[in-house]
């Protein structure tokens, strides 16, 4: 990118890449920082925001960002991805200056990485660390006449004891414990290692729970306390009184424009796919994040025939889901990989289907902190006979054969259809383990003990083989260029692509081509009380009978 004087270099690539450059040099003036929101947004848009953020190292303009951080940008993997690019930032002598609205954990843990950090006076500052709730709907269930019949492959696979049980069992809060601990430490660490303080400062601030503004800087969490206009102030002062402060939108539009330029011609490309969402084969009907596998796989099937693209990043953001959706584009992503490097890159959760999908890539990077491993199966049927009965509906089955209402809501499985459900489910456990690792270059009885259903964090997943880098979107997309070959200068292009994202007239369209049967469950189950009950939830109301790969608890709320 050119400096202030580079005005005669552009001009002689001639007058397009001049009044490019004129234009971002009115924009931003001869000196200027930009001002940049943090707030709570998706994996996809983290990434195209901290992609343009690393982009500030090349632009002599710019002498600082001030951080106005109104909200976690996501989990404690998207945490560490906006830590690791303000570092980045501020290892190339920029400055960074953090004023915080909002001082949860997740807040703190992204504006400690800044230079200063400066607290409005009215913010309460809220550490409680890491934690969940996991509700079990178990005898609620009864007293509506409801029965959840839930199969699983895999000791600590426990998605279906939501529905089942009413509390957790022990294997259940064993691997919660262990995630919840990790991911705690995680985070205490990275606030005492960027504010310079003892780990047990940041431990003693959350046992005392809620802090004033002035608690916080006397416990050396943040610097100062001041508004935003105290912030600015500071950071005209550090960069000159004719700096000022330039939208981080603005300016990312005339610097990538300016990029372009800079490397005119033909460009390697590196597509990073963003799937997110619980996985299914068609969303029909199904609000919320949906990774949908039919388009995935279309996706996928292109990005292999694209001589243009060298190398995929497929950035997994997913509960996981069903286990068939999970195979088809985990067998996309097998064939892709067999043409030009895939690496996987798992963001806040990717978790059983999505460690399915992934399993083939040539290489699977984790954050510290993702939430991962659940590498297991469940499945089962709600069984609504005493909700039928109260309500005066008599359900008998005719003719046909014994097993045609196996997956009936009317009546729980016989024995002999338990036992063949039960082996159905071995059955994809065991190739579930297999695809993880072969991905892996493991064998089956190293890799195992892993799997078993447990969650892991992404070091703790590391520590057991199951991804093979530890590092952020960032490092995964490096990784990709170097499976590639391409020299440190070849500056590739990264085109960020959605395969599963549906226009709201498709999804309009596809919800009212949908036709529940007439004892389909979902008629007795609330749509959103369902939601309430986890990932498991809507697909098992939806799909009763088949196998899912789906994490166990719906909702774990770190550092938010």
């Amino acid at each position: 990118m050119p400096g202030p004087s580079g005005v005669l270099n552009a001009l002689a690539r001639g007058p397009g890449a001049g009044l490019t450059w004129l234009a971002h040099r009115r924009r931003v003036g001869r000196r200027a920082w930009l001002g940049l929101t943090v707030e709570p947004s998706s994996a996809a848009s983290n990434a195209a925001t901290l992609r343009a953020l690393r982009g500030v190292v090349h632009d002599p303009l710019v002498g600082g960002v001030l951080l106005c951080v109104r909200g976690a940008p996501g989990g404690w993997a998207m945490v560490e991805d906006w830590r690791a690019a303000i570092d980045a930032v501020r290892a190339a002598g920029r400055r960074v200056e953090a004023y915080a609205e909002v001082a949860t954990e997740g807040c703190l843990a992204v504006a400690a990485a800044a230079d200063r950090v400066t607290l409005h006076p009215d913010a309460t500052v809220l550490l409680s660390g890491v934690g969940a709730e996991v509700s079990h709907q178990g005898a609620a269930l009864a007293r509506l006449g409801l029965e959840a019949e839930v199969v699983a492959a895999g000791a600590f696979k426990s998605a279906g004891e939501p529905w089942s049980r009413r509390f957790a069992s022990p294997a259940a809060r064993e691997a919660l414990a262990g995630l919840l601990g990790d991911l705690s430490a995680l985070a205490r660490d990275a606030l005492a290692s960027s504010r310079g303080i003892d780990p047990a400062r940041v431990d003693a601030a959350r046992e005392a729970g809620l802090l004033s503004a002035e608690e916080a800087v006397a416990r050396g969490l943040v610097d100062a306390v001041g508004t935003w206009a105290d912030t600015a102030s500071a950071m005209r002062d550090r960069l000159g009184p004719h700096a000022s402060e330039v939208p981080f939108g603005a300016w990312a539009v005339g610097a990538s424009r300016l990029d372009a330029l800079d490397h005119a011609g033909d460009r390697p490309r590196i597509a990073v796919v963003h799937l997110a969402g619980a996985i299914v084969l068609d969303d029909r009907g199904i609000q919320g994040d949906r990774l949908d596998a039919r388009p995935t796989v279309e996706a996928l099937s292109a990005l292999a025939d694209d001589d243009d693209v060298v190398a995929v990043v497929v950035h997994v953001d997913s509960p996981g889901g069903g286990v068939l959706p999970s195979r088809m584009i985990g067998d996309a992503v097998a064939r892709l990989a067999l043409r030009k490097p895939v690496v996987a890159a798992y963001a806040d959760v990717s978790a059983s289907g999505g460690v399915m999908l992934s399993a083939a890539a040539t290489r699977v990077v984790a954050r510290h902190g993702t939430i991962t491993g659940s590498i297991g199966v469940v499945g089962g049927k709600l069984v609504a006979r005493g909700a039928l009965r109260r309500v005066g509906v008599a359900v008998e089955p005719v003719g046909g054969s014994p097993s045609a209402g196996m997956f009936s809501a009317s009546r729980p499985f016989t024995e002999g259809e338990r036992a063949r459900f039960e082996a159905t489910l071995a059955r994809t456990y065991d190739d579930f383990v297999a695809r993880v690792a072969v991905g892996r270059g493991r064998s089956v009885a190293d890799i195992e003990p892993a799997c078993r259903g447990r969650v892991w964090t992404g070091r703790q997943a590391r520590a057991h083989g199951l991804v093979d880098v530890l590092g952020t979107l960032h490092d995964a997309e490096q990784l990709a260029a170097n499976l590639a070959g391409l020299d440190a200068d070849a500056a590739p292009v990264f085109d960020d692509l959605n395969p599963a994202e549906r226009t709201p007239w498709e999804r309009a369209r596809a919800f009212f081509a949908m036709e529940p049967g007439p004892l389909d469950a979902s008629v007795w189950l609330d749509e959103a009380a369902a939601a309430a009950w986890g990932p498991l939830g809507p697909l098992l109301r939806r799909e009763p009978g088949v196998a899912l790969a789906v994490w166990p608890w719906g909702d774990v709320r770190t550092l938010r």
